[in-house]
């Protein structure tokens, strides 16, 4: 998967779970933000509030056009390792995203 639809799709799941989780805990014949509140929510008091931990991968397959691409790297047992020449280097990158919504 590449860096960019790694972010995107971690921060909209991250959202559409919180809001479905508290949904689901809302007393019958109430709704949410209107007479319940929410039971989980992010601490807008914080400037990191998501922290991301991602190991990319950088590589370039030898023969092949268009030049290296990134891409979010996941280890997993039993994986099977195609046999083509390619340079790859591996880097971990670190950074903290902040909502810009407002609490009330």
């Amino acid at each position: 998967m590449d860096l960019e639809k790694f972010i995107h799709e971690t921060l909209i799941g991250i959202k559409k779970g919180l809001r479905s989780a508290n949904e689901e805990l809302v007393e019958d014949g109430k709704t949410l933000g209107v007479n319940a509140s929410a039971t989980f929510v992010i601490d807008r008091d914080k400037s990191d509030n998501i922290e991301f931990d991602v190991a990319v991968t950088a590589s370039e397959e030898v023969g092949k056009e268009g030049g290296a691409s990134i891409k979010v790297i996941s280890f997993g047992a039993g994986a099977n390792v195609n046999k083509t020449e390619m340079q790859q280097s591996i880097s971990r990158i670190r950074f903290k995203i902040r909502s810009s919504e407002t609490t009330g």
